[in-house]
This record gives C-alpha cells, structure tokens and sequence, in this order.
C-alpha cells in the first residue's frame, strides 16, 4: 500500500528486495525462509536477555543465550570461547574466527551457528551449511537493525 513506510524499524528486506513486517516473528521466519537455517531466534542484550522472537520455544536455553550475549560483550568469555566452544540446545559448537562486539562463528559436524550482536539485539542461527552461509543473513540482520536503531 501507498501509506507503508519502508523506513520502518519492523521490515527486514531479503536479497530479494521483498520485505515482510509483522513484529519480531516476521525478522525469525526471514532468516529461517532461507532454506539453510533451520533455527533462529532474537533476543535483547540485557541481563538476562529477553526472548523477542525465536522459531521454535525450545531453539536455546536461557543460559546458553546468557552465555553468547556475555561472549560477545566481554573479551576474558570471549578468548574462553575459544577452548570451551558455545552450546545452542544443548549442542557444542567449537568457536571459529570471530569478532568481538559483534559476531561468534561456529561450528558442529555439519552444522553451524552465528550469534551477532545489532545496537539492541543478539541474533542466532543454526543451520546445515557453512559457517560463512549461516553468518551472512544473520550480520546483515544485525546491521540492518541496528541502523533502525535497535
């Protein structure tokens, strides 16, 4: 419709230039709708971390999320990541190049998983593919919100 506002913090546009809007849920099922990751969720970066959005209720424990959103906001957990890896449902993932403040990279077997860090948010995803493929949507979600201001 004409009166849509396309600056609004709730649209989330795809590769595609399509975008879907209906609260935090609609920003889950973007990065799930890929065909490569098979879970996501968003939470806020406070202590603990509130649950915005996630595709399923049992995607991540609460003090697995602690421990991501810990990871990337603290440099002594996360160099400890490195030896210790980070846990999404109960599954370790080994830390893989990563960046402070902003994104941890892992990996499980065939599985990867990136949480990334937006103004307000941390975003996770799993996914059966390469670290690389499970990152790219996540950081520019991360991005794409934070310069929505979240």
């Amino acid at each position: 419709p004409s009166s849509t506002r396309l600056d609004h913090p709730l649209f989330y546009f795809t590769s595609t230039c399509s975008y879907t809007m209906s609260g935090w849920d609609a920003y889950v099922k973007a990065l799930t709708g890929n065909g490569q990751i098979t879970g996501a969720a968003i939470y806020g970066q406070g202590k603990p971390p509130a649950l915005w959005a996630a595709s399923s209720a049992s995607f991540i424990k609460a003090d697995e999320v602690s421990a991501l959103n810990t990871g990337l906001a603290d440099s002594k957990a996360f160099d400890a990541l490195s030896g210790t890896g980070f846990f999404i449902n109960g599954v370790k993932f080994m830390k893989l190049n990563s960046e402070l403040g902003h994104v941890i990279r892992g990996k499980q077997g065939e599985q990867a998983a990136v949480a990334a860090f937006s103004k307000k948010a941390i975003i996770i995803a799993v996914g059966k593919a390469s670290p690389q493929e499970i990152s790219n949507p996540v950081e520019k979600m991360a991005a794409d919100l934070s310069a929505k201001g979240f």
